[in-house]
C-alpha cells in the first residue's frame, strides 16, 4: 500500500488508481508500460506514473506517464532535492539512460548513464509542468465546494 501523498493525492487514492490500472492491464483494455517515455529504457521495471489520480480513472491519465525505475523515483524525490533533479532531466533530454544497477556497481556521475540520441519528447518536462496544471485543478475543485 502507498502511504504517501503526492500532487495532493493520499496513498489510499494512489492505491485506488493502481488497481484499476491493473485491472485494465490484465483485461487487455490497455497496454502494459514496455518502455520509459522519458529515456527510452526498456530493461527491467516499468511503471506508469500519474500527475493526476482523480476519479473517474481513465487511460491517457491515470496511466499518462510510463517511467523506468530510475526516471519514476527521481520523478518523485523531485521537490526533495530540485538541484539533484535539474541535473537528472538535463542528462536525460541530453541522450542519457541511468544504468540498471548503476548504483549497486558503484558507479558515479556521467558513468551511471549510457548515452544515445535525446529523446524527442521532453517527458520529465511535461511532468514538471504538469503538476502545476494539476495544483490549479485542485484549488479550483477546493473553491468550488466552498
Amino acid at each position: 500500500m502507498t502511504e504517501t501523498a503526492y500532487n495532493g493525492f493520499s496513498g489510499k487514492q494512489r492505491d485506488r488508481a493502481q488497481t484499476w490500472l491493473r485491472k485494465e492491464w490484465n483485461a487487455g483494455r490497455l497496454p502494459k508500460p514496455r518502455g520509459c517515455a522519458a529515456c527510452g529504457q526498456t530493461q527491467g521495471r516499468i511503471d506508469a506514473h500519474a500527475e493526476d489520480y482523480s476519479e473517474p480513472f481513465r487511460a491517457g491519465v491515470t496511466d499518462q506517464f510510463h517511467l523506468c525505475m530510475a526516471c519514476h523515483r527521481q520523478v518523485h524525490d523531485r521537490t526533495k532535492n530540485p538541484a539533484a533533479w535539474r541535473e537528472y532531466r538535463a542528462k536525460i533530454e541530453a541522450g542519457g539512460r541511468k544504468k540498471i544497477g548503476a548504483a549497486k556497481m558503484g558507479l558515479k556521475g556521467d558513468d551511471q548513464f549510457d548515452w544515445g540520441d535525446p529523446p524527442t519528447r521532453p517527458v520529465l518536462l511535461e511532468i514538471e509542468r504538469s503538476q502545476d496544471a494539476v495544483a490549479e485543478r485542485l484549488a479550483r475543485m477546493e473553491v468550488r465546494s466552498s
